[in-house]
């Protein structure tokens, strides 16, 4: 699963917060979901407001991760966050 181009445009590090990327709602921005499952794209915003480090994951991690959670499906963990 990729990311839209306006999540791609936004190069973020690590250090930085899915706050900053995300832009001013503060969350990060689900609405590519919402195209590929309609029915699942609620239910995993709704697992992501509990993952105390969505806060820590790259714009590219957090796409993975919402690819996993959507499918079931166990997905490769990368990085330090994933």
């Amino acid at each position: 699963m990729t990311a839209p181009d306006s999540m791609r445009r936004r190069s973020v590090t690590v250090d930085q917060t899915v706050i900053r990327s995300a832009g001013t709602a503060g969350m990060p921005d689900l609405s590519f979901l919402v195209d590929a499952a309609p029915t699942q794209a609620f239910a995993g915003a709704g697992a992501f407001l509990v993952d105390s480090s969505v806060a820590a994951r790259t714009g590219r991690q957090f796409a993975e991760a919402a690819g996993r959670r959507l499918t079931g499906a166990g997905g490769r963990r990368s990085g330090r966050y994933g």
